[in-house]
């Protein structure tokens, strides 16, 4: 975001709280202080670039025991691995450590060479984007830059097919991303993003088509990105893979309003059979969670029209191999009343990515008209799992997040409703 007076003032109020706010809240510390020394003792002891936990989640993920979508013992499976992690959960993702996201944020200000910690205002970012993991806005005076830090947690890391980072780097060489500056296992400090985050009414807002437009444009530029076959997310379809993490983190005795782990499991193995049978085509590099919130707007001048509008892509961890439907549906899903669908959005959304995608030969004949019909197939198809995978995700928060379960069940079975209600639209 524009570094602005408002944030500027804000970041004033801050170093005037400062003193008060030490003895509970987050205020970076100088560079000789004792809690500097404790950010280098967790660099040199390898928490900053290497949570165990995390560590330890990613190799049962991948193991050859790890449950397999297409294995007939899915079920017993998802039981045994379920059954051990009532007693054996991860550390909530929501509860984190103040002390610690402090010490990996000096390591990064240092790192961009800002030793006046002073000079430095850190705002925690509304939780509401950033549902299983903290971020921060730093803002810098001398510079008058602002730069976000995402710090990762255990649910999250779980659900990655690709190192983090890996692919943030790859697309901001496309100028679609912002740039990560610093990059760990657990944590990834970015340069500054300008613009405002999209809301879910500016997809179907009558006012709006211009946005929709250039959205449409950056995704198709996005799916059009190769990713190294080295790398995981290349081969793995990270949907299947993120429902398969979060579901093995669920308890198995979990029920809530008659969603249950065993009914969740079958669900997604029925998804699974079906959506492969139709052998939709897929792009090496989606985005996975292509929703309004994690999409920047910036225009340019004050012209309103599609190639005036820049966009900038956030939260890429679920980024790689996905249904090329599965974005397009995502960015324009709703559970708000059908008439505030906007068609004409919709088209020139559709319109603006057939025009920037780059599609595979055996494609290559289709007629704009054949392109368009498949393309509202395919998402047809792709709606429902947008919803699922979403309550699949707050299932699995309750079950880490018990202090607020009650909060996750709501927003899991909210979910679970919209993906039921999006099966009579197939």
């Amino acid at each position: 975001m524009r570094f602005s007076s408002t944030f500027a003032c804000s970041c004033i109020l801050n170093t005037v709280l400062r003193i008060s706010m030490m003895s509970s809240g987050f205020v970076p510390t100088p560079p000789s202080s004792p809690r500097s020394d404790r950010c280098s003792q967790i660099t040199r002891n390898g928490l900053l670039s290497k949570q165990p936990f995390a560590a330890d989640q990613r190799s049962e993920s991948s193991s050859t025991s790890s449950v397999s979508l297409s294995e007939s013992s899915l079920e017993t499976n998802f039981t045994k691995s379920n059954s051990e992690s009532s007693s054996n959960s991860l550390t909530c993702p929501r509860l984190s450590d103040k002390a610690f996201d402090q010490a990996i944020l000096e390591e990064f200000l240092r790192s961009i060479g800002c030793t006046n910690i002073v000079n430095v205002c850190i705002e925690s970012v509304a939780s509401e984007m950033a549902y299983c993991n903290s971020v921060y806005r730093i803002g810098v005076f001398d510079s008058a830059k602002t730069y976000y830090a995402k710090l990762f947690r255990p649910l999250a890391l779980s659900r990655m097919t690709a190192e983090l980072g890996s692919i943030d780097r790859l697309v901001s060489s496309h100028g679609l991303v912002p740039t990560p500056l610093v990059v760990t296992e657990s944590a990834i400090l970015f340069d500054e993003v300008r613009g405002r985050i999209l809301k879910e009414a500016d997809c179907h807002g009558r006012s709006n088509v211009n946005d929709c437009k250039a959205v449409g444009r950056a995704l198709g530029m996005l799916h059009s990105i190769s990713i190294p076959a080295t790398t995981v997310a290349a081969t793995e379809n990270v949907l299947w893979k993120a429902c398969e993490s979060m579901l093995r983190l669920c308890h198995a005795d979990y029920s809530y309003r008659g969603l249950t782990l065993p009914r969740l499991v079958d669900i997604v193995k029925a998804e699974h059979a079906k959506l492969e049978s139709l052998s939709l085509p897929l792009v090496a590099c989606g985005h996975g969670d292509c929703k309004p919130c994690n999409i920047f707007v910036l225009h340019n001048d004050e012209e309103t029209s599609g190639d005036n509008v820049s966009i900038r892509f956030i939260d890429l961890e679920l980024a790689g191999t996905h249904y090329r439907a599965f974005d397009l549906a995502k960015f324009f899903r709703t559970d708000a009343p059908s008439e505030l669908y906007t068609k004409a959005n919709q088209q020139a959304f559709y319109q603006a990515y057939l025009e920037h995608y780059k599609s595979a030969t055996a494609e290559q004949h289709k007629t704009p008209v054949a392109w368009l019909r498949d393309l509202q197939r395919e998402v047809k198809y792709l709606l429902p799992m947008t919803w699922l995978e979403a309550a699949i995700f707050f299932v699995c928060m309750a079950c880490q997040d018990q202090g607020q379960a009650n909060r996750w069940n709501e927003l899991a079975y909210q979910r679970f409703e919209s993906y039921q209600a999006s099966l009579s639209d197939e």
